[in-house]
């Protein structure tokens, strides 16, 4: 899952839910796209989506757009004319491991009968999540609010998926997009000042499964689950 945001203060706020369908960005229950990795979010979207990120003031919260794909290149669309998103997410084939092999990142846990199995990702044994707690002074602070559960506490379990996706940190953020005919920053500057706005690892997985019908006995390897 990536979550793309501007930094407002230490902590983003989140005001609206920005959802993309085949037509525009709505509040609307969404009817998602089939994006390949032969297709493109049309130049209209990546326009819309980018004015609901404008050069934020400081009294101003932060907005965001959850993104995400399946196995092969499923949602690979977004890759390429979604600024930051495309960065965030290994999104096509040829980046991802086989989800037969033994390289393939399945967070498959097995079920009451302790077997490995495909359908153990509808029974009620969820991935853990190993949550990226922020360090402060005097000792372990808060995970990113997107993982803080209220009174119930840090969210720390994940569906789990025989073949899950892998989010990654970008290491050029001096990167430029053309939107319109413009070309403009990518990442946006911390407001404070201090260089660019890094994306955060907000937690890990772990991928677990023995050989079954169709999918070898993986190696286990830790991977980001989610990235904002």
């Amino acid at each position: 899952m990536v979550l793309d945001r501007r930094s407002h203060g230490y902590r983003a706020r989140f005001r609206q839910r920005i959802i993309l369908n085949s037509g525009a960005f709505t509040e609307k229950p969404p009817s998602f796209p089939t994006l390949s990795s032969q297709s493109r979010l049309p130049e209209s979207q990546p326009r819309k989506l980018s004015g609901r990120f404008p050069e934020y003031p400081s009294n101003q919260p932060a907005c965001g757009v959850f993104a995400t794909g399946d196995h092969e290149d499923l949602g690979a669309g977004m890759r390429m004319n979604v600024p930051r998103v495309r960065n965030m997410r290994y999104w096509l084939s040829s980046e991802i491991p086989d989800i037969g092999d033994t390289s393939r990142l399945s967070t498959n846990l097995p079920g009451d009968n302790d077997i490995y199995e495909f359908a153990d990702q509808s029974d009620t044994h969820p991935q853990r999540l190993y949550v990226n707690y922020r360090t402060e002074a005097g000792g372990i602070g808060d995970p990113h609010s997107l993982l803080q559960g209220g009174p119930l506490g840090p969210i720390e379990v994940f569906p789990d998926h025989p073949h899950e996706g892998e989010c990654r940190i970008p290491t050029n953020l001096n990167t430029a997009f053309t939107l319109g005919g413009d070309e403009k920053d990518e990442w946006p500057d911390v407001i404070t000042g201090g260089g660019k706005v890094v994306p955060e690892m907000v937690a890990l997985t772990m991928p677990h499964g023995d050989a079954f019908p169709g999918k070898e006995a993986l190696t286990p390897r830790s991977f980001m689950a989610i990235v904002a």
